[in-house]
């Protein structure tokens, strides 16, 4: 259940169109993540919490399932054949699911043990772990880019977060922090 606090938040983030604003700030708050970054990283990995599968693609350029032209909404029937297909370590292929985009399959596997991964608050409170361990141990600008991996496509990632969470900043009224030194090569690892 949320503080009056965290109700004010979650009712700014209804206004600011947040797809599920109080999920958002509990996740966000048991994670122990700054709700502007989550909500940087939801604009930034859904358009803002959208329930869908990512357009990820296989060495060959085909769709890795369930994939495909436009958007395909996560449902717990559509996952579980997902993950099927997937295996147990990823070999089937590995594709971004749900609001925070968990891609590695370790991270859907998490997002399950919290309740499923097509489920919108287990992946939230999955991603936002994943993000907020990152960000403790490596600083601000290598935790974001870490999870997007590592190499100039997570460069690029970066360098979109960024504005993005002075953005929520300021929209959410938080004091400007410092965001941490400029990112320096990383240790590969894996895409969330």
């Amino acid at each position: 259940m949320l503080t009056p606090q965290q109700q004010v938040k979650a009712r700014r983030l209804r206004e600011l169109g947040v797809v599920n604003p109080q999920w958002t700030v509990e996740a966000a708050s048991n994670a122990g993540l700054e709700l502007a970054i989550a909500c940087a990283f939801l604009e930034q990995e859904s358009g803002g919490g959208h329930n869908v599968f990512g357009h990820d693609r296989d060495g060959h350029g085909r769709y890795i399932f369930p994939a495909k032209d436009g958007t395909v909404a996560v449902t717990e029937e559509l996952y579980k054949e997902y993950k099927r297909r997937r295996g147990p370590t990823g070999k089937g292929g590995m594709q971004g699911v749900g609001p925070m985009q968990l891609t590695f399959f370790s991270f859907q596997d998490r997002a399950d043990e919290l309740g499923g991964c097509w489920h919108l608050r287990a992946n939230m409170q999955a991603g936002f772990e994943h993000a907020a361990d990152l960000i403790r141990r490596n600083g601000m600008n290598l935790g974001i880019k870490s999870y997007n991996g590592s190499g100039p496509q997570a460069d690029r990632y970066l360098q979109q977060m960024l504005p993005r969470i002075e953005k929520w900043r300021a929209k959410l009224k938080v004091p400007p922090k410092p965001l941490g030194a400029p990112a320096t090569p990383a240790t590969p690892v894996p895409p969330h």
